[in-house]
């Protein structure tokens, strides 16, 4: 319970609402502003290849989260299209954010996977088109535009 003295119990009656009456909890991990848990340590945040089960399905997918090598990115975009995985949406968004959004790798070569694709969709465009404003060329991602 709240004691008539304390900061809390006067900002309540200051504000004459019933439903702002903070609950004092045991717990010192849980605010009482929040009903929350707040953990003691950051968790880790889970991969994005863990939410799809068509990731979980297919081990290219999640070869792309670990490729670190243009050269070995252009092996796994061959045995996507080997597979039939280029012209699903995710595998191929996935594929474009990669050559986009790496310092090291090239830019004309994410421009070539989308203008190749199917149905490139809105993501992917823009994708493209972030990796050129942050480039040495942000003209380019004008005329992306």
């Amino acid at each position: 319970m709240l004691s008539h003295k304390s900061e809390a119990y006067r900002l309540v009656v200051r504000l004459r609402s019933p439903c702002l009456v903070p609950k004092q909890l045991s717990d010192p991990l849980v605010s009482f502003l929040h009903t929350r848990y707040v953990p003691l340590h950051k968790e880790k945040p889970t991969n994005w290849n863990t939410a799809y089960s068509c990731v979980q399905a297919n081990p290219l997918l999640s070869l792309l989260e670990n490729c670190r090598s243009l050269s070995k990115l252009k092996q796994i975009q061959a045995q996507m299209t080997l597979h039939g995985l280029v012209s699903d949406g995710f595998a191929s968004n996935r594929l474009i954010t990669l050559c986009a959004l790496s310092e090291s790798w090239n830019l004309d070569y994410c421009t070539d996977i989308l203008f190749r694709a199917r149905k490139p969709n809105v993501f992917s465009w823009n994708v493209a088109i972030r990796g050129y404003s942050e480039s040495e060329t942000p003209s380019v991602a004008v005329l992306l535009y």
